[in-house]
Protein backbone atom coordinates (compact mmCIF):
# COMPACT_ATOMS: atom_id res chain seq x y z
CA UNK A 1 0.00 0.00 0.00
CA UNK A 2 2.59 2.52 0.93
CA UNK A 3 4.35 1.50 -2.62
CA UNK A 4 0.98 2.36 -4.83
CA UNK A 5 0.26 5.32 -2.32
CA UNK A 6 4.01 6.47 -3.35
CA UNK A 7 3.80 5.65 -6.98
CA UNK A 8 0.66 7.29 -7.52
CA UNK A 9 1.81 10.64 -5.52
CA UNK A 10 4.63 10.92 -7.43
CA UNK A 11 3.10 10.65 -10.53
CA UNK A 12 1.01 13.45 -9.89
CA UNK A 13 3.85 15.81 -9.26
CA UNK A 14 5.48 14.81 -12.09
CA UNK A 15 2.79 15.11 -14.27
CA UNK A 16 1.44 18.10 -13.21
CA UNK A 17 4.61 20.02 -13.63
CA UNK A 18 3.62 23.30 -14.41
CA UNK A 19 6.66 24.07 -17.33
CA UNK A 20 3.86 23.96 -19.89
CA UNK A 21 1.68 26.86 -18.20
CA UNK A 22 4.74 28.77 -17.44
CA UNK A 23 5.78 28.86 -20.62
CA UNK A 24 3.49 29.61 -22.57
CA UNK A 25 3.05 33.64 -22.02
CA UNK A 26 6.57 34.14 -22.21
CA UNK A 27 7.03 32.00 -25.06
CA UNK A 28 4.53 33.01 -27.49
CA UNK A 29 4.72 36.94 -26.21
CA UNK A 30 8.58 36.92 -27.55
CA UNK A 31 7.66 34.69 -30.66
CA UNK A 32 5.26 37.81 -31.46
CA UNK A 33 7.83 40.71 -30.54
CA UNK A 34 10.04 39.32 -32.91
CA UNK A 35 7.40 39.04 -35.33
CA UNK A 36 6.19 42.38 -35.04
CA UNK A 37 9.71 44.09 -35.31
CA UNK A 38 10.48 42.23 -38.82
CA UNK A 39 7.97 44.15 -40.13
CA UNK A 40 9.01 47.37 -38.74
CA UNK A 41 6.47 47.53 -35.62
CA UNK A 42 8.58 47.97 -32.30
CA UNK A 43 7.15 47.06 -28.50
CA UNK A 44 8.73 48.35 -25.77
CA UNK A 45 7.00 46.10 -23.44
CA UNK A 46 4.81 42.87 -23.69
CA UNK A 47 2.27 44.03 -21.98
CA UNK A 48 1.50 46.17 -24.38
CA UNK A 49 -0.22 43.79 -26.28
CA UNK A 50 -2.69 42.98 -23.54
CA UNK A 51 -3.80 46.87 -23.46
CA UNK A 52 -4.19 47.18 -26.81
CA UNK A 53 -6.98 44.78 -26.30
CA UNK A 54 -8.73 46.74 -23.34
CA UNK A 55 -8.41 50.04 -25.54
CA UNK A 56 -11.68 51.25 -26.49
CA UNK A 57 -10.66 54.50 -28.16
CA UNK A 58 -8.33 55.42 -30.42
CA UNK A 59 -7.14 59.51 -30.83
CA UNK A 60 -5.14 60.14 -34.22
CA UNK A 61 -2.70 63.50 -34.47
CA UNK A 62 -3.80 64.87 -37.79
CA UNK A 63 -0.47 66.30 -39.10
CA UNK A 64 1.72 63.34 -40.62
CA UNK A 65 -0.55 60.62 -38.44
CA UNK A 66 -3.61 60.66 -40.24
CA UNK A 67 -2.20 63.48 -42.92
CA UNK A 68 1.03 63.16 -45.36
CA UNK A 69 2.90 65.93 -43.46
CA UNK A 70 3.93 67.26 -46.65
CA UNK A 71 2.35 70.79 -47.17
CA UNK A 72 1.84 72.81 -50.38
CA UNK A 73 2.08 76.36 -50.31
CA UNK A 74 -0.76 77.48 -52.13
CA UNK A 75 -0.50 81.63 -51.13
CA UNK A 76 1.90 83.59 -49.83
CA UNK A 77 0.74 87.18 -49.18
CA UNK A 78 3.19 89.77 -48.15
CA UNK A 79 0.81 92.43 -46.32
CA UNK A 80 3.68 95.24 -46.47
CA UNK A 81 6.16 96.59 -49.44
CA UNK A 82 9.23 94.36 -47.77
CA UNK A 83 9.82 90.53 -48.12
CA UNK A 84 10.32 88.43 -45.03
CA UNK A 85 11.82 85.04 -47.04
CA UNK A 86 14.99 85.32 -45.01
CA UNK A 87 13.05 85.89 -41.70
CA UNK A 88 11.06 82.76 -41.93
CA UNK A 89 13.98 80.52 -43.54
CA UNK A 90 15.62 81.82 -39.93
CA UNK A 91 13.09 81.26 -37.77
CA UNK A 92 11.98 77.86 -38.92
CA UNK A 93 15.39 76.06 -39.76
CA UNK A 94 15.60 75.29 -36.63
CA UNK A 95 12.26 73.69 -36.25
CA UNK A 96 11.13 69.88 -36.80
CA UNK A 97 7.81 70.50 -37.64
CA UNK A 98 6.31 69.71 -40.96
CA UNK A 99 4.95 73.22 -41.88
CA UNK A 100 9.02 74.56 -41.11
CA UNK A 101 9.99 71.99 -43.65
CA UNK A 102 7.77 72.97 -46.20
CA UNK A 103 8.35 76.58 -45.42
CA UNK A 104 12.02 76.05 -45.65
CA UNK A 105 12.04 73.52 -48.71
CA UNK A 106 9.88 76.20 -50.59
CA UNK A 107 11.86 79.36 -49.57
CA UNK A 108 15.02 77.59 -50.39
CA UNK A 109 13.45 76.38 -54.16
CA UNK A 110 12.06 79.63 -55.50
CA UNK A 111 13.40 82.40 -53.56
CA UNK A 112 17.33 80.87 -52.62
CA UNK A 113 18.34 84.46 -52.31
CA UNK A 114 16.66 84.76 -49.49
CA UNK A 115 17.59 81.37 -48.07
CA UNK A 116 19.86 82.87 -45.09
CA UNK A 117 20.59 82.78 -41.62
CA UNK A 118 20.34 85.85 -39.62
CA UNK A 119 21.74 86.63 -36.12
CA UNK A 120 19.09 85.23 -34.14
CA UNK A 121 18.61 86.19 -30.13
CA UNK A 122 16.37 84.58 -28.09
CA UNK A 123 14.82 82.00 -30.45
CA UNK A 124 12.56 79.83 -28.87
CA UNK A 125 9.55 77.29 -30.39
CA UNK A 126 6.36 77.36 -28.54
CA UNK A 127 5.28 74.09 -28.87
CA UNK A 128 1.50 73.80 -30.58
CA UNK A 129 2.08 78.31 -31.97
CA UNK A 130 5.32 78.31 -33.58
CA UNK A 131 8.27 80.05 -33.39
CA UNK A 132 9.80 83.63 -32.13
CA UNK A 133 12.73 85.37 -31.75
CA UNK A 134 14.37 88.23 -31.62
CA UNK A 135 16.39 89.50 -35.65
CA UNK A 136 17.93 92.85 -36.14
CA UNK A 137 16.58 94.04 -33.20
CA UNK A 138 12.51 92.99 -34.31
CA UNK A 139 10.78 90.51 -32.45
CA UNK A 140 8.89 88.06 -34.97
CA UNK A 141 6.50 85.55 -34.00
CA UNK A 142 4.73 82.37 -36.62
CA UNK A 143 1.08 81.75 -35.23
CA UNK A 144 -1.48 79.94 -36.50
CA UNK A 145 -4.27 81.70 -37.79
CA UNK A 146 -8.01 80.80 -37.91
CA UNK A 147 -9.34 80.48 -41.38
CA UNK A 148 -12.43 79.44 -42.11
CA UNK A 149 -11.47 77.94 -45.28
CA UNK A 150 -12.11 73.93 -44.91
CA UNK A 151 -9.09 71.88 -46.23
CA UNK A 152 -6.27 74.47 -45.64
CA UNK A 153 -4.30 75.62 -42.94
CA UNK A 154 -2.75 79.41 -42.48
CA UNK A 155 0.01 80.75 -40.56
CA UNK A 156 1.26 84.39 -40.12
CA UNK A 157 4.32 85.85 -39.65
CA UNK A 158 4.18 88.58 -36.92
CA UNK A 159 6.45 91.61 -36.36
CA UNK A 160 6.21 93.44 -32.91
CA UNK A 161 2.48 92.23 -32.99
CA UNK A 162 1.56 93.39 -36.69
CA UNK A 163 0.73 90.34 -39.38
CA UNK A 164 3.54 91.17 -41.76
CA UNK A 165 3.35 87.78 -44.41
CA UNK A 166 0.24 85.68 -44.16
CA UNK A 167 0.76 81.70 -45.76
CA UNK A 168 -1.93 79.27 -47.04
CA UNK A 169 -0.76 75.40 -46.73
CA UNK A 170 -2.38 72.24 -47.77
CA UNK A 171 -1.62 68.67 -46.82
CA UNK A 172 -3.43 65.45 -48.35
CA UNK A 173 -5.01 62.77 -46.03
CA UNK A 174 -2.68 59.39 -46.70
CA UNK A 175 -3.47 57.14 -48.69
CA UNK A 176 -4.56 54.11 -46.72
CA UNK A 177 -6.04 56.29 -43.30
CA UNK A 178 -9.70 56.44 -44.50
CA UNK A 179 -8.95 51.99 -45.02
CA UNK A 180 -7.43 51.72 -41.33
CA UNK A 181 -10.63 54.01 -39.80
CA UNK A 182 -13.06 52.24 -41.35
CA UNK A 183 -11.40 49.09 -40.11
CA UNK A 184 -11.08 50.17 -36.63
CA UNK A 185 -15.01 49.47 -36.13
CA UNK A 186 -14.38 45.66 -36.51
CA UNK A 187 -11.87 46.13 -33.12
CA UNK A 188 -14.71 47.95 -31.23
CA UNK A 189 -12.13 51.36 -31.09
CA UNK A 190 -13.91 54.42 -31.45
CA UNK A 191 -11.93 56.95 -33.81
CA UNK A 192 -11.07 60.46 -32.81
CA UNK A 193 -8.82 63.52 -34.48
CA UNK A 194 -7.10 65.47 -31.43
CA UNK A 195 -4.81 68.34 -33.70
CA UNK A 196 -3.62 71.55 -33.11
CA UNK A 197 -5.08 72.94 -36.21
CA UNK A 198 -7.42 75.34 -37.14
CA UNK A 199 -11.27 73.96 -37.43
CA UNK A 200 -11.59 73.66 -41.23
CA UNK A 201 -8.69 71.29 -41.69
CA UNK A 202 -9.69 69.25 -38.86
CA UNK A 203 -13.26 68.64 -39.53
CA UNK A 204 -12.39 68.30 -43.87
CA UNK A 205 -9.96 65.40 -42.90
CA UNK A 206 -12.72 63.87 -40.20
CA UNK A 207 -14.89 64.34 -43.11
CA UNK A 208 -13.16 62.76 -45.46
CA UNK A 209 -12.61 59.52 -42.86
CA UNK A 210 -16.45 59.49 -42.11
CA UNK A 211 -15.19 60.18 -38.34
CA UNK A 212 -18.04 62.26 -36.77
CA UNK A 213 -17.71 66.00 -36.29
CA UNK A 214 -17.62 65.74 -32.57
CA UNK A 215 -15.01 63.32 -32.29
CA UNK A 216 -12.63 65.64 -33.94
CA UNK A 217 -10.81 68.23 -31.76
CA UNK A 218 -9.17 71.39 -33.13
CA UNK A 219 -7.02 74.37 -31.89
CA UNK A 220 -5.71 72.36 -29.07
CA UNK A 221 -2.22 73.05 -27.07
CA UNK A 222 -0.55 69.72 -25.68
CA UNK A 223 -2.03 70.41 -22.10
CA UNK A 224 -5.53 70.50 -23.53
CA UNK A 225 -4.51 66.88 -25.69
CA UNK A 226 -3.85 65.75 -22.39
CA UNK A 227 -6.42 66.78 -20.52
CA UNK A 228 -8.96 64.84 -23.31
CA UNK A 229 -6.96 61.28 -22.78
CA UNK A 230 -7.02 61.66 -18.78
CA UNK A 231 -10.68 62.03 -19.12
CA UNK A 232 -11.02 59.32 -21.57
CA UNK A 233 -9.93 56.15 -20.34
CA UNK A 234 -8.62 52.73 -22.21
CA UNK A 235 -7.43 54.57 -24.73
CA UNK A 236 -4.43 54.52 -27.39
CA UNK A 237 -2.63 57.80 -28.85
CA UNK A 238 -0.94 57.91 -32.56
CA UNK A 239 1.00 61.40 -32.98
CA UNK A 240 4.15 62.30 -33.92
CA UNK A 241 5.28 65.75 -32.96
CA UNK A 242 6.29 67.64 -29.92
CA UNK A 243 3.06 68.44 -28.97
CA UNK A 244 1.71 65.01 -28.46
CA UNK A 245 3.91 63.80 -25.94
CA UNK A 246 2.32 64.37 -22.97
CA UNK A 247 -0.75 62.96 -24.36
CA UNK A 248 1.18 60.10 -25.57
CA UNK A 249 2.24 59.56 -21.81
CA UNK A 250 -1.00 59.73 -20.10
CA UNK A 251 -2.76 56.74 -22.75
CA UNK A 252 -3.34 53.19 -22.00
CA UNK A 253 -0.82 52.89 -25.12
CA UNK A 254 1.03 55.43 -26.71
CA UNK A 255 2.01 54.75 -30.29
CA UNK A 256 4.74 57.08 -32.18
CA UNK A 257 4.89 56.67 -36.24
CA UNK A 258 7.59 56.94 -38.74
CA UNK A 259 9.35 60.64 -38.45
CA UNK A 260 8.15 61.29 -34.78
CA UNK A 261 10.36 63.79 -32.99
CA UNK A 262 12.85 62.15 -30.45
CA UNK A 263 10.51 63.38 -27.25
CA UNK A 264 7.80 61.47 -28.77
CA UNK A 265 10.01 58.46 -29.44
CA UNK A 266 10.78 58.33 -25.48
CA UNK A 267 7.14 59.07 -24.81
CA UNK A 268 5.52 55.94 -26.47
CA UNK A 269 4.70 52.19 -26.02
CA UNK A 270 5.14 51.62 -29.40
CA UNK A 271 6.77 52.74 -32.76
CA UNK A 272 5.55 52.02 -36.03
CA UNK A 273 8.66 52.43 -38.18
CA UNK A 274 7.73 52.85 -41.68
CA UNK A 275 5.57 55.64 -43.26
CA UNK A 276 2.45 53.20 -43.49
CA UNK A 277 -0.76 53.32 -41.51
CA UNK A 278 -1.43 49.65 -41.91
CA UNK A 279 1.04 48.87 -39.44
CA UNK A 280 -1.79 49.45 -37.10
CA UNK A 281 -4.19 47.10 -38.12
CA UNK A 282 -1.39 44.80 -38.06
CA UNK A 283 -0.52 45.49 -34.84
CA UNK A 284 -4.24 45.50 -33.61
CA UNK A 285 -4.33 41.79 -35.00
CA UNK A 286 -1.61 40.60 -33.66
CA UNK A 287 -3.10 42.00 -30.06
CA UNK A 288 -5.87 39.99 -30.43
CA UNK A 289 -3.86 36.75 -31.94
CA UNK A 290 -1.68 36.42 -29.74
CA UNK A 291 -3.82 36.55 -26.35
CA UNK A 292 -5.89 33.98 -28.15
CA UNK A 293 -2.99 31.61 -28.49
CA UNK A 294 -1.88 32.18 -24.98
CA UNK A 295 -5.65 31.53 -23.29
CA UNK A 296 -5.67 28.27 -25.72
CA UNK A 297 -2.41 27.31 -24.36
CA UNK A 298 -3.28 27.84 -21.14
CA UNK A 299 -6.51 25.92 -21.03
CA UNK A 300 -5.33 22.77 -22.52
CA UNK A 301 -2.40 23.03 -19.62
CA UNK A 302 -5.37 23.32 -17.01
CA UNK A 303 -7.23 20.05 -18.98
CA UNK A 304 -3.97 18.24 -19.63
CA UNK A 305 -3.49 18.35 -15.61
CA UNK A 306 -7.13 17.56 -14.75
CA UNK A 307 -6.92 14.82 -16.92
CA UNK A 308 -3.33 13.78 -15.64
CA UNK A 309 -4.00 14.34 -12.08
CA UNK A 310 -7.20 11.67 -12.13
CA UNK A 311 -5.43 9.13 -14.44
CA UNK A 312 -2.74 9.14 -11.92
CA UNK A 313 -5.17 8.89 -8.79
CA UNK A 314 -6.54 5.94 -10.07
CA UNK A 315 -2.78 4.11 -10.76
CA UNK A 316 -3.46 4.10 -14.82
CA UNK A 317 -0.18 6.52 -14.66
CA UNK A 318 2.87 5.32 -13.76
CA UNK A 319 5.86 7.60 -13.00
CA UNK A 320 7.56 6.93 -15.32
CA UNK A 321 4.42 6.98 -18.05
CA UNK A 322 4.13 10.79 -16.40
CA UNK A 323 7.31 11.37 -17.27
CA UNK A 324 7.34 10.56 -20.66
CA UNK A 325 4.13 12.79 -20.77
CA UNK A 326 4.91 15.95 -19.18
CA UNK A 327 7.57 17.01 -21.94
CA UNK A 328 5.17 16.02 -24.57
CA UNK A 329 2.73 18.68 -23.20
CA UNK A 330 5.22 21.30 -23.53
CA UNK A 331 6.18 20.25 -26.73
CA UNK A 332 2.32 20.96 -27.56
CA UNK A 333 2.20 24.33 -26.31
CA UNK A 334 5.54 25.28 -28.46
CA UNK A 335 3.91 23.81 -31.63
CA UNK A 336 0.19 25.27 -31.23
CA UNK A 337 1.96 28.92 -30.48
CA UNK A 338 4.34 28.08 -34.12
CA UNK A 339 0.71 27.12 -35.79
CA UNK A 340 -0.90 30.00 -33.96
CA UNK A 341 1.61 32.86 -35.29
CA UNK A 342 1.53 31.24 -38.74
CA UNK A 343 -2.19 31.87 -38.92
CA UNK A 344 -1.63 35.50 -37.43
CA UNK A 345 1.43 35.75 -40.17
CA UNK A 346 -1.65 34.88 -42.64
CA UNK A 347 -3.82 37.24 -41.31
CA UNK A 348 -1.36 39.96 -41.76
CA UNK A 349 -0.90 39.08 -45.08
CA UNK A 350 -5.11 39.85 -46.25
CA UNK A 351 -4.76 42.93 -44.13
CA UNK A 352 -2.00 44.37 -46.44
CA UNK A 353 -3.37 42.59 -49.59
CA UNK A 354 -7.18 43.73 -48.90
Amino acid sequence: QFETAFNRTLAIIIITCPCALGLTPPFTLALTLSKLARIGVIVKNPTVLENIIKARNIFFDKTGTLTRGHFTITKWEELTNNKFHDILFTLEQRSKHPIAKSLIEYISKNNPGHAKIKTVKNHRELVGRGPEALINDHWYQVMPIESKQTNATVIGLYKEGELVTRITLEDEVKASAEAVVSQLKTFHLTPYIISGDSVGPVHSTAKKLNIPLHQAFYTLTPEDKADIIKSTPNSIVIGDGANDAIALSYSLVGIAVHGSVDISLRACDVFLSKNNLDQIIKLLTTSRETYKIINRNIAFSFLYNLVGISLACTGYITPIVAAILMPVSSLTILISSVIGNKKWRNALSYVKNS
